[in-house]
């Protein structure tokens, strides 16, 4: 069954798997969290409710 690759686009051959190499795999993780950094960075709100002691 030929797949997609979630970070590159190629198509592949595989099962059950959403990346076509392992390398695409760590591109995919790093892009996201880069990404997730770059949204909270200036919001202040997520740390505050972090770091309340209940």
């Amino acid at each position: 069954m030929k797949l997609v690759c979630m970070n590159c686009g190629h198509q592949f051959e595989g099962d059950n798997t959403k990346f076509c190499s392992q390398s695409c795999r760590d591109s995919y993780i790093m892009n996201i969290e880069k990404r997730v950094r770059e949204s909270v960075k200036n919001d202040s709100s997520h740390t505050k409710e972090l770091s309340r002691d209940s």
